[in-house]
């Protein structure tokens, strides 16, 4: 009689803490995805900069000065910024080839964004699934208890 009693509670125990641990490894999941994003970010950055800091002629110039004043994220784990971080890389990329079209700058900085795509993939996906935890019964319950909320994929 008392295994049927203590059997229930230790039931939904064991379901809170399994359903708590899909969580994090979701969570885990898309932070990390989230700095591997950050740094191929970085390494275009570097990239665009040291291309641009070669050329002399003052047609570079207003680029010069983007990059110059850029302030650098310091952590990668807020997805508005890592949005916003990439809409700059593409402003200055797309400057840059309008002004003059390099085929080695162009293979480098694709072979970088190809890495962030995948990276960005891994969140994305990460994200649909904890979005679906939350929403799915009994597992939306277990989130409510620890306050978890829904969270936005990556758009660019």
């Amino acid at each position: 009689m008392v295994a049927i009693l203590l059997g229930g509670p230790l039931l939904i125990l064991f379901y809170i803490l399994g359903t708590k641990r899909n969580f994090l490894y979701h969570e885990r999941l898309g932070h990390n995805a989230l700095l591997e994003i950050g740094d191929t970010q970085e390494k275009r950055w570097k990239l665009i900069k040291e291309y641009v800091d070669q050329r002399k002629d003052q047609s570079w110039d207003e680029i010069k000065t983007i990059i110059t004043h850029r302030v650098p994220l310091v952590v990668y784990t807020n997805p508005i910024h890592v949005q916003e971080e990439e809409k700059q890389l593409e402003n200055i990329f797309h400057k840059i080839m309008n002004i003059h079209e390099d085929k080695e700058l162009l293979e480098a900085y694709s072979s970088s964004k190809d890495e962030m795509i995948k990276a960005k993939d891994i969140y994305n996906s990460s994200v649909k699934q904890w979005n679906i935890f939350i929403h799915q019964m009994p597992s939306g319950i277990v989130a409510s208890l620890f306050g978890y909320q829904e969270k936005e994929i990556l758009k660019f």
